[in-house]
């Protein structure tokens, strides 16, 4: 993040941070959301904190920013009913709100339980058709908003877990290049070359605070057991 404010203030830049899914991570002691001029949180029921529905937060070290965010989320008022500038009705209601605010009293203890299941999942899964996911061990501290592998076979390796009775998911199947949405940009990946070489690969393992040790268990047991040679 240093190198990217450097260059944002040498061209005169705003830089807007997406911590989605990164809300209690840290950089050298500070925050994910404090590094930028403003910052967006996703209280999507499957973040680390989560909401009912869907919801998110603004956060931004300039005042003048954080009072046309509010405006904005409201139809663009500065008074009720006084609409200054085009806006929308982008409001955080009072049942999503509760829920995030119980979370957020909770995201301490439901981060350090990922943590722990994540550091089991490196220390146990001992298997070479199956390539775990590493941290930058360089002052970042993450949250493990996802447990992610990449196998060679993926659709034979989850099938093999749904047989163990372990769930999995690809985030995501599909980069956004290859998007009929995204055609306009007339990339075919040649750029992109990483990109194209794990897409097919990723799978998701189970990884929320409510796992247990023995379920974590079963998850390490079944990952362990996945042959890539056909029997």
């Amino acid at each position: 993040m240093v190198r990217i404010n450097e260059i944002a203030l040498r061209r005169d830049l705003i830089v807007v941070e997406d911590c989605a899914q990164s809300i209690g991570a840290t950089v050298a002691g500070s925050p994910a959301g404090s590094f930028g001029h403003a910052a967006a949180f996703s209280f999507y029921p499957t973040k680390n904190v989560g909401a009912f529905g869907d919801g998110g937060m603004i956060v931004a070290k300039d005042p003048a920013i954080a009072a046309r965010a509010r405006r904005i989320r409201m139809y663009g008022e500065e008074k009720r009913y006084e609409a200054v500038e085009e806006g929308m009705n982008s409001r955080l209601d009072e049942l999503q709100a509760a829920l995030v605010a119980w979370g957020m009293e909770r995201i301490d203890a439901w981060n350090a339980r990922r943590n722990e299941i994540a550091m089991r999942y490196k220390e146990s899964i001992k298997n070479s058709a199956v390539t775990l996911p590493t941290q930058v061990q360089d002052g970042r501290e993450g949250v493990w908003h996802l447990f992610v592998v990449r196998v060679a076979e993926r659709t034979r390796f989850i099938e093999h877990l749904k047989k163990e009775g372990v769930g999995s998911s690809i985030h995501y199947p599909a980069p956004v290049f290859e998007q009929s949405a995204y055609s306009f940009l007339n990339e075919d990946g040649s750029t992109l070359p990483i990109t194209k070489e794990v897409v097919s690969k990723v799978v998701s393992l189970p990884l929320f605070p409510e796992l247990t040790d023995k379920e974590v268990g079963l998850v390490v047991d079944a990952v362990n057991s996945y042959s890539q040679t056909v029997e």
